[in-house]
C-alpha cells in the first residue's frame, strides 16, 4: 500500500512540476498588461515653477510653531499627572 502512494505521489508531482514549466515559459498564469514609460518621456519640472505652499519657509515656521507647542503641552501633561 505504502508503495502504491508513493508512485502516486511521484507522477503527481512529475505532472505539477511539468505543468509549472510549461507556465513558466510565458512569463506567469495570469499575465497583466502593465504601461511602461520610456526615461525620456519623463520630463522635470521647469525652473521657474513655484514651490508649493509645503516647501515655503511660512509652512515650516508653522510647522514648527505646532510642534513647540505639542511639545510644551505633552511636558506639562506629564508634569500634572
Amino acid at each position: 500500500m505504502a508503495m502504491s502512494s508513493s508512485t502516486t505521489i511521484s507522477s503527481t508531482v512529475t505532472t505539477v512540476l511539468g505543468v509549472l514549466n510549461a507556465t513558466g515559459t510565458s512569463g506567469s498564469i495570469h499575465s497583466e498588461t502593465v504601461p511602461t514609460t520610456a526615461v525620456g518621456d519623463i520630463s522635470p519640472p521647469p525652473a521657474e515653477a513655484a514651490p508649493i505652499f509645503l516647501e515655503t519657509k511660512a509652512a515650516q515656521g508653522i510647522a514648527g510653531a505646532f510642534v513647540w507647542v505639542a511639545l510644551f503641552v505633552t511636558c506639562q501633561q506629564v508634569c500634572y499627572y
